[in-house]
């Protein structure tokens, strides 16, 4: 009677071919960046690649620990990010619904880095021996790795575009000029330059010009995040008076202004002289857009009036009106362009 054959463990994978799959990741990273013309996005696919190698030299009992700790990551971040959230912000020097979306995300990262150094030990100690996870171990963790890295690539990424929503006209919301002061009103101070928060939406721009960060902007979760990219396009919408007003008396607009919640958030925004002109000319350029992601009665409104509720169920057909609007200004441009 023949002896059974045992399955052989596929061994720790040699230095050469780490070395040759890490010059390999950053290779292609430095690639990407460079076809693409994005740090951002060169740093993302870097991301992806470093967490298939993590995965490919620590296996799949590190990536079973790195999954976990994700979803504890998402469970448990956000709680602690909201704890963090005046901290951060005057730290990074912003504020309102961009400090939010930082705060959550560095709560999240916290968590994760915590959970799965913990996890990872627990695991391998739970698979040890199992002789089909010898076997396959290093294959298995890089798989797991790179779609980790995919995940953690755009946790990232969302935070970047949080901090620097985009603008509507193609420039850098933090370098767009502020909004010429209403007749007979004092003109306020312009805000002092943030060198790293410019830096930051210099990136942010970039990379919306890309394919990964277009994927990682139309993925960003929170409804809040969905409003503020509305906003961004009505912005490019009021530029032109005839498409603005189009808009204006659209139904879905009756509708918004109907809306109870609107005239408290209303009310609430007039009362902040940074975006009482916001609500009185009925317009928003591309500097308003930075100042409506760091303003703290933004994040106010969100907090505490049924505005982003009820606003919520009607955005397919701001969504649709404002594509119209656009649609039209980009034809006029076109036949603009070509007369």
């Amino acid at each position: 009677m023949s002896k059974p054959r045992e399955t052989k463990p596929s061994g720790p994978v040699s230095i050469t071919t780490k070395m040759i799959f890490l010059a390999a990741v950053v290779g292609l990273s430095v690639a990407g960046g460079l076809i693409s013309g994005s740090l951002a996005a060169g740093l993302m696919f870097f991301v992806i690649g470093f967490f298939a190698f993590r995965g490919l030299s620590q296996g799949l009992t590190g990536g079973i620990a790195t999954i976990i700790a994700l979803v504890l990551a998402a469970l448990v971040g956000p709680p602690i990010g909201h704890l963090l959230e005046p901290v951060i912000g005057s730290s990074l020097g912003v504020t309102g619904l961009a400090g939010r979306g930082v705060s959550l995300g560095l709560g999240g990262m916290v968590v994760f880095v915590v959970a799965a150094g913990v996890l990872r030990i627990v695991v391998r100690r739970a698979l040890k021996g199992h002789k089909l996870v010898q076997k396959f171990d290093a294959l298995a963790g890089a798989i797991a790795g790179g779609l980790i890295g995919v995940l953690v690539a755009f946790f990232f990424a969302w935070i970047l575009l949080a901090l620097a929503p985009p603008s509507p006209v193609g420039t850098p919301v933090a370098a767009a000029p502020a909004a010429a002061p209403a007749e007979g009103a004092e003109a306020e101070e312009a805000p002092t330059p943030n060198p790293a928060l410019e830096a930051i939406t210099r990136m942010a721009g970039s990379l919306r010009k890309t394919t990964i960060g277009a994927a990682a902007q139309a993925t960003m979760p929170g409804e809040e995040t969905r409003i503020l990219a509305l906003a961004s396009d009505f912005a490019f919408v009021a530029r032109d008076p005839v498409a603005r007003q189009n808009l204006m008396d659209s139904e879905v607009m009756q509708q918004i202004r109907n809306l109870p919640s609107a005239t408290a958030a209303a009310d609430k925004a007039k009362a902040d002289p940074q975006l009482r002109h916001i609500v009185e000319d009925g317009a928003i350029t591309s500097g308003d857009i930075a100042i409506i992601a760091n303003s703290p009665t933004i994040t106010e409104i969100v907090d505490n009036t049924n505005f982003v509720q009820e606003v919520t169920p009607l955005l397919p057909q701001l969504e649709e009106a404002i594509r119209q609007a656009k649609a039209s200004v980009a034809a006029k441009q076109g036949d603009n362009g070509g007369n």
